[in-house]
């Protein structure tokens, strides 16, 4: 396995990982829709958006699979490389309860 040096890793894959570390958006996208929009239209529009995360959580973690699947990857570093997921997630349950309390 040509797997590059450990500085390289994030250098040359992050491109591949940004979808993923990005997951969290729409999930409170879809937090924030079902609280403040109206519940007709929460209704009409809910769960085809949620069907769409679902559907973009697995077409993201397919590039990162194709990596590890060709061996320029191991499954070490795809762990590492997703990461930054739990961060943006943290920043969005953040900014949920700071959306919150502004309502309340």
């Amino acid at each position: 396995m040509n797997s590059p040096a450990k500085g390289q890793v994030f250098a040359r894959y992050w491109r591949t990982f940004l979808p993923g570390w990005l997951i969290p958006v729409p999930i409170l996208a879809a937090i924030l829709l079902g609280d403040f929009a109206s519940s007709a239209t929460a209704t009409r529009v809910l769960p085809y958006f949620v069907v769409a995360i679902f559907i973009y959580m697995i077409a993201v973690q397919l590039p990162p699979l194709g990596l590890f699947r060709r061996g320029e990857i191991t499954y070490f570093q795809i762990f590492v490389l997703s990461t930054p997921m739990a961060l943006v997630g943290i920043v969005c349950v953040f900014i949920g309860v700071f959306i919150h309390t502004l309502r309340s």
